[in-house]
């Protein structure tokens, strides 16, 4: 099954849509809830719901396609993976709907059931970037590649920074009643918050945001020649510059007298354009793997760069989606832009990591990327390559054990190699066989 490339990004990019008006419905409309609107609320929000699950059902169902099409050896670690995030998708699928059944039913809900699904999201997401980072830092280690090492920065980031609104939500909603109604106050207590979870949640969110462009600049940087220094510069600052605006409030009032005269209109507008200050760096950063996705002549490689491309985006647009429903509004607006962080997460690691497997395995693809004068390339080589290297390695050591053991059972000798000179010879071949490939 061929993924198609302009399908799966297009529900990419309507996902992201939904989940900022998703998330600004809460702040713009929820605080003024009633009784007589809560009908008109439902049924928006189990609206948005669908359509986040029917999106949810059709990226699980190409990814697991694209997986059971593959070639190389660890394909059943990556089934098993999948199924394990299908069902962890739809059991939060599950408990949002029992949350809208003690809506519809009875005016309200069990705010433990909110809990639930943050912590169940949010756990699994730190689990799956903590895994992507310390590959990434596995493949540095073998091809001291600077984008591969900014990569491996920005994903810790990004967990560290899913911890802190993880501690920085559970805190919030921990103040709150455990039965959650419709006229209930949802204006939120805030210092009960502690300052460090605040300060870490925005320096993290920060720091993940510049580290992932670095990377992102290097890898488009190529284009630098066809569009002009100029143009690229500007291009590629556009989404920064849009991150920074945010904190304008700190330096600079200058919307006060709009907020002032207009506070309904100014507050619609001001949070429809900051909840989209995330979303338009990873649109960016996901232009980055699409780029690569061009550079090569490989349809498994391409589509796992698209499904690279598609899992940062989604990441970028969900990651801060808890702090929408840390206040327990009514309806729970935000919810299903939850479950976007596991599902995101684990696209980018599926992705990238399937990426380097393809590679790996591919000696006229790593040849033809070797040889590529495009900046983008060297990230496929660079992970494909460190892959190989490692593959082998395991091989060489698994057949020097063996060898070894049987010497000892049938002779009493140990082998005179220790397994760190074993590993250095082999880094060594590795290296010579490098050196007579570029010759």
């Amino acid at each position: 099954m061929r993924l198609r490339t302009i399908s799966f990004p297009f529900l990419a990019f309507f996902i992201v849509g939904l989940i900022i008006i998703d998330t600004s419905i809460v702040e713009i409309f929820v605080p003024d809830i009633n009784e007589r609107s809560s009908s008109i609320t439902l049924f928006i929000f189990i609206l948005i719901v669908s359509l986040y699950t029917i999106g949810q059902f059709f990226i699980l169902r190409t990814v697991k396609h694209k997986i059971k099409e593959a070639m190389f050896p660890k394909q059943n670690q990556l089934i098993i993976i999948h199924n394990a995030i299908s069902i962890i998708t739809y059991v939060m699928i599950a408990i949002t709907a029992v949350i809208f059944i003690e809506m519809a039913m009875m005016s309200r809900y069990n705010i433990h059931l909110l809990q639930a699904v943050i912590m169940i999201s949010h756990l699994i997401s730190i689990f799956l970037l903590g895994f992507l980072s310390w590959r990434f830092l596995l493949w540095f280690r073998s091809n001291r590649n600077l984008v591969v090492f900014i990569y491996a920065l920005a994903t810790i980031m990004l967990a560290t920074n899913l911890v802190f609104t993880l501690f920085y939500a559970s805190t919030v909603m921990g103040n709150k009643p455990a039965i959650i109604t419709p006229l209930r106050d949802s204006i939120a207590d805030f210092s009960s918050v502690d300052d460090l979870f605040i300060s870490g949640l925005n320096l993290t969110n920060t720091l993940s945001f510049f580290t992932t462009w670095t990377a992102t600049v290097l890898i488009l940087h190529h284009y630098s020649k066809k569009l002009g220094m100029m143009k690229y510069w500007l291009i590629v600052s556009i989404p920064v510059i849009y991150f920074l605006s945010q904190f304008q409030s700190l330096f600079l009032n200058i919307f006060d007298k709009f907020r002032v005269e207009q506070p309904f209109l100014f507050g619609v507008i001001f949070t429809l354009i900051f909840n989209s200050t995330n979303a338009s760096g990873g649109i960016l950063f996901g232009i980055a793997f699409w780029s690569i996705s061009k550079s090569v002549n490989r349809s498994a490689v391409k589509d796992y760069m698209v499904i690279s491309a598609v899992g940062i985006m989604l990441l970028f647009s969900s990651i801060h989606s808890a702090l929408a429903v840390d206040n327990a509004p009514y309806p729970p607006f935000g919810l299903g832009a939850v479950w976007f962080t596991v599902i995101s997460s684990y696209l980018l690691l599926v992705g990238v990591y399937s990426s380097a497997l393809s590679v790996a395995r591919d000696t006229e693809l790593r040849r033809i990327i070797r040889k590529s004068v495009e900046g983008q390339s060297a990230l496929l080589h660079s992970i494909g390559t460190s892959e190989m290297e490692r593959e082998i390695q395991k091989k060489v050591m698994s057949v020097t054990n063996k060898l070894s053991l049987d010497t000892e059972e049938q002779r009493d000798i140990r082998s005179s190699l220790e397994e760190k000179d074993i590993k250095q010879y082999i880094d060594e071949v590795i290296q010579e066989v490098k050196q007579k490939k570029e010759e």
